[in-house]
Parts: C-alpha cells; structure tokens; sequence
C-alpha cells in the first residue's frame, strides 16, 4: 500500500480530529465491548447529547415564558403593611380666623349677667411673625396602616395577541430542538461512514500483507534454491515493510475516529465500541435515492427541513408583531379595588377601636391612546419592512435548497458511477497481480513486474476506497438536503 492510500482517507480523518483534541484509544480501555449500527449510535446519542438535553431546557423555558405572559391577564392582589413615628408632627400656617375666630380671642371677664355692661379680656391666638395667622399641627405620632389592592385586566387587544406569540415561541423551541437532534444525527452518521471507511481500508490492506507474506516466502525459498537474486526477496521486504507502518498508522487513525463518533454520540471515550454496520448497506441506501426523481427530492425537502419550518414560522411572528402595534390604537379596560386600614394615635395604644379608621374603593380604569408623536407609526413601518426582509430570507432558503439538492443528486450519481468504475479497475488490476505473480513464479516474469503491478494494485484500491468514501458523503450530503 503506497502512501496515497493513505491520503485518500487521511483528509477525512483530519476533518474528524479537528474537532476533538483530546481521547485515546478506545479499545485500550477495558469493560465490554458495545456494538452499534448506525441507528443505534444516533438513537444513543438522542437520547443521551448535551447539546440536545440543553434543547430540551429551552422548551421548558418557553413554557414557562407563556405562562409568565399568562399571568398578566390574571388577577393582581398585593397587600401593603406600613408603620410611620412622626418625631416631629408637620405644622401648616393658616389664617386665624379662617374657622371664624379672631386673631386674639376674647376671655369674659367680670361677667355680671349682662353682655352689654360686662368687661372682656383679649388673648392673643398662637401666631408666627403675622398676626393675622395661626399654625396648626396634624396629625399623630404612630401611624400604623395595613392596605389590600386587587386589579385585573379586562381588555387589552394587544396583550391577547401577545399570548398566541408566546404560544409560537414554544413551537420555535420544539422545532430548533429538532433541528438540533438532525444535526447530531448527522454528525454521527459522518462520524459512523469516516470510521467504517477506516476500518475497510485496514481490511484491504490486511488482505494485502497476508497475500504479500506467501509471496515473500515463496520467493524467499525460491532464492535459497537459487532460482531468484536476493534483491527480490529484499524488494518485497521492503513493501511488507512499509504496509505494516502503514497499517499501524491507519490503525491510530482508526482509534482516534472511534473517539470522535463517541464524542458526537455524548459517550465516555473509556466505553470501548465496535461497529457493526457495512459500507454495502449505505451503498444500497444511495442507490435507493438515485431512484427518486427531483421532484420526489423537491416535494419531501420542502416538507421535512426544519429550517424551512423555522422560516414559516418567523413570518408568522412578525405578522403578530404587526397586529400588536395595530391593536395598540385599540383602548384598554382594567378594573381595580382598594382597602385600607390605618391606626393613628399618640401613645400607640393598637386596642382601642376609635382608633382605626377604614376605607375601600373600587374602581374602572381605560386607558385611551390619542397622541404618542408617531411612535407606533413609526414601529409599524419599521415591522413591515423587518416581515419583508424575513419573507425574502425564506424565499433565499427555498432557492439555495434547490441547488442544494441539484447539487447533492449529481454528486450523488458521478460518486457511484465512479464507484462502479473503480471497482472494475481493483478487479482488473488484481487480475494483472495474479498473472504477473504466475509469470514471476515460472520464471518468465521478473521482480520489477511484480512491483510495478503491485504498486498499481494498491493506488487502484486506495481509488475504489476513496470513491466509496465519496459515495457515502454524497448520500448523506443528500439526506441532510432532505431533511432526513
């Protein structure tokens, strides 16, 4: 196996460890070995992802957003305690006669019976700088009030369509949640198809050592016989040589890919897996979509993509936000009720009735919008220029998806064409080994034949790998087109 065997899988392999810096070799570990197919390592993850279970909480944090929206159009009770001590009761200054008493107050004096022969002594009323004014103090020292205020919504246009927005912003969350287990989905069949393809091409090239080791001993004893110089027997240990490194190498790469498919599946790198799938199984799924004709490909894309679904439901948003400023025009009815209970008096003294006074009061409250300068004219012209550019997002989606999916079907079909290419050269080169090995052996044939024919055969089978490799990534290339 030359070296571009391996880098026809290498590319793949580097993809993969760019996104995990860490592990080790999983089957260094000890325990059980687990098996999965591919649907069993994308169910594992589901069920098990971070990122999905973070998802998950999203929703619940809409749910609980509904409700706190809910809320508001429920009744509103809040009860109020509060205990005041004036250290210095405030004081007003008002005219002294303005209860109808004189600045200074007239004492009888000498009083004989008879108004008109008696004698009065004024008294001059408390005044501040001005006699003409009194000051009056209010009020006690402890004040002690307890009060209960209940209100409740009765209408508000926009708080209704509101609500229904809440009740989308749910469904936006289940939805990226299932965007979210697609793209893991995904990610682990990648991750599951550049495994499988790692370990086929460890396979080959086990098969290749093998057949190379009964070469190597055959020739070895046809040199000792003195049939063969000793430079074949070294050229062939030296390609035996080389497939064992190469072997070793693709191995590493092999554990370290298994390390990224437990990555993507949420699993501990110490759990050692195998796989149990075959790459036939994904080459008879391609050939299942190369059936379907772009139509069928159109139709169950435009279906099944969450995105596309996100999209709708983003224009059903701004449509809401649209009627929300609208019904902002619109007044609102509130009702609302009051009680209160005070205590005031100067010695604190909580068990005397006389003390406490009572009040409540109900109440109906509309607010009507009349003038706010063109601020809502001025929102809704910018929410309708907002809904276009989300409609022509949408539309963008729909146009690149068409391409996505050209895209995907014709690689799709050159991968396989390919594929079936390959496979007829690996036969044929394999054909030109076997013969050149026949020639070799009854001595028409030299070394260098055989070396050539080998190096041919491995560059043939490091081609029919990679175009299995592009097989299986054209398909999934195409299934996450569709949605699947």
């Amino acid at each position: 196996m030359t070296r571009n065997i391996v880098l026809s899988i290498g590319i793949s392999v580097l993809l993969w460890l760019s996104m995990w810096n860490g592990g080790g070799n999983a089957f260094a570990q000890g325990g059980a070995v687990r098996t999965f197919t591919l649907p069993e390592a994308q169910k594992y993850a589901v069920e098990r992802h971070l990122t999905l279970k973070n998802s998950q909480l999203d929703i619940e944090i809409a749910r609980s957003r509904v409700r706190e929206l809910k809320a508001i159009g429920l009744p509103q009770v809040n009860g109020t305690a509060r205990y005041l001590y004036n250290i210095k009761l405030p004081a007003q200054l008002v005219p002294a006669d303005m209860f109808g008493f004189p600045s200074a107050l007239p004492v009888l004096n000498d009083f004989d019976g008879d108004p008109a022969t008696s004698d009065y002594i004024y008294f001059p009323q408390d005044t501040t700088n001005n006699s003409e004014f009194t000051k009056l103090t209010f009020g006690t020292k402890n004040n002690l009030n307890f009060g209960l205020e209940a209100s409740q919504l009765l209408f508000d246009g926009s708080y209704l369509l509101g609500l229904k927005a809440a009740e989308l912003y749910v469904e936006q969350a289940e939805k990226s949640a299932l965007k979210t287990e697609s793209d893991i989905k995904n990610n682990v069949r990648d991750a599951y198809l550049a495994a499988l393809l790692i370990q086929e091409n460890i396979a080959i090239i086990d098969k290749n050592i093998e057949v190379l080791n009964k070469t190597l001993y055959e020739v070895s004893e046809m040199q000792k016989a003195g049939f063969v110089e000793q430079l074949d027997v070294d050229r062939l240990q030296l390609t035996a040589s080389n497939l064992r490194v190469q072997r070793q190498t693709l191995q590493r790469s092999a554990d370290l890919l298994i390390d990224v498919l437990q990555f993507q599946m949420g699993m501990s790198l110490t759990d050692p897996i195998a796989l149990t799938d075959r790459l036939e199984s994904f080459l008879t799924e391609a050939d299942a979509l190369l059936l379907m004709d772009y139509a069928s490909l159109w139709n169950e894309a435009d279906k099944k993509r969450i995105e596309s679904q996100l999209l709708q439901l983003q224009n059903t948003f701004r449509e809401m936000e649209i009627k929300q400023i609208k019904l902002k025009y619109y007044p609102s009815v509130a009702a609302f009720s009051q009680a209160n209970l005070s205590y005031q008096g100067d010695n604190f003294n909580v068990f005397k009735k006389d003390k406490w006074i009572s009040s409540m009061l109900v109440g109906l409250q509309v607010n009507v919008p009349i003038y706010d300068g063109g601020s809502k004219k001025a929102q809704l012209a910018q929410k309708t220029i907002i809904q276009q550019q989300s409609f022509n997002q949408e539309k963008f989606f729909k146009q690149g998806l068409q391409l996505e999916l050209s895209q995907a079907q014709s690689k799709l079909k050159t991968a396989r064409e390919s594929l079936k290419i390959q496979a007829d050269n690996v036969v044929l080169a394999q054909r030109i080994y076997d013969t050149t090995l026949i020639k070799y052996r009854t001595g028409v044939g030299s070394s260098l034949e055989i070396t050539d024919a080998e190096s041919k055969l491995y560059q043939t089978q490091g081609l029919y790998l990679q175009a299995m490799y592009d097989v299986g990534a054209a398909k999934s290339a195409l299934e996450k087109a569709l949605g699947r």
